[in-house]
């Protein structure tokens, strides 16, 4: 079968001459950029064919095969690379092995000989401080994800991390505020769902209503997991039986200029409207809700921050 493949596409690729070691190996990287796994593999077995001391097409080779899933056949790649004199560049490979197979020990040895930024680096920063924080290691796990920051002030994966550290030490106030930043930077299941199991845990429940709708949302068709719906029941059952609150009108107070979106929920999760969505100056806001009788959470969210709020509208 691989016969058959490496003729039928390099004699596309070939024309009337021989393919050359060069060019065979571009091939391979471009192949792999797009994703095309089993032809990149063809042009990295012929590049090794043309040139078999040339380290960089094993390296080519063991990346592949790492992306189709196989540790055993990369790590066989890696060492023939090692034994033709690669060091560096095949280390955050090797440390990848290691998560994959679970040899964290070796894993944070190698992250230890990568340098910041290089490929893999925030994939193995990343997976080592999930590591860290699973055992509770939470100095070890903090330092890798702000690891991640300070190389990318942005880098979401680094701010979940320090935040959910924060919520294990109980510094709700510095937990919601990274836990935010990484929320709005990639409005994913991971991110919603640990501001909305923080915002349970601090009895915020019109928050926490609506960041467990929004992981819903998220999942796209999957469902969610049995103890967040026993959550979401409890706290509509809160919701419902606590809401005094007869006013429609929405008062809210910035205390900074900000983008904000107010939008209002059913109390079964469900969208109904969104109110307003722009800009707007520091200062008192009131807007108002003229819906059909029943109870809703109106929720509003700025740049920095989510408050939500339950409203009960009678007619």
């Amino acid at each position: 079968m691989w016969i058959l493949l490496l003729f039928l596409i390099l004699s596309c690729y070939a024309g009337p001459g021989l393919i050359s070691y060069s060019e065979a190996l571009k091939m391979a990287l471009e192949k792999e950029k797009e994703n095309l796994l089993d032809e990149a593999l063809v042009f990295c077995r012929k590049s090794i064919e043309l040139q078999p001391n040339q380290p960089q097409c094993y390296i080519c080779a063991a990346r592949i095969w790492l992306k189709k899933g196989s540790t055993w056949r990369a790590k066989i790649y890696l060492e023939k690379a090692k034994s033709l004199g690669a060091k560096s560049e095949i280390d955050p490979l090797f440390a990848v092995i290691a998560i994959k197979e679970k040899d964290y020990i070796k894993a944070d040895s190698l992250y230890n000989t990568i340098q910041k930024g290089y490929p893999y680096w925030e994939e193995v920063t990343f997976e080592l401080g999930k590591h860290f924080l699973e055992r509770n290691e939470l100095e070890e796990a903090k330092e890798k994800f702000e690891h991640l920051v300070e190389n990318e002030p942005n880098n979401w994966k680094g701010h979940w991390g320090i935040g959910t550290v924060y919520l294990k030490e109980k510094e709700y106030g510095k937990a919601k505020e990274e836990l935010f930043i990484a929320y709005k930077q990639n409005p994913s299941y991971t991110t919603t769902i640990s501001l909305a199991n923080m915002f349970f845990e601090l009895s915020e429940y019109e928050e926490s209503y609506i960041m467990y709708i929004k992981s819903q949302s998220s999942l796209s068709d999957e469902a969610l997991p049995d103890s967040i719906s026993l959550k979401l029941e409890l706290i509509k059952n809160k919701l419902i039986s606590s809401t005094t609150n007869t006013n429609s009108n929405i008062n809210f107070t910035l205390t900074t200029p900000s983008n904000i979106n107010l939008s209002i929920f059913d109390i079964n999760g469900q969208f109904v409207k969104t109110l307003y969505t722009g800009f707007l100056t520091k200062g008192k806001y009131e807007l108002a809700w003229d819906g059909p009788s029943g109870i809703y959470i109106a929720s509003l969210e700025t740049e920095n921050t989510l408050d939500a709020f339950t409203i009960k509208v009678q007619k």
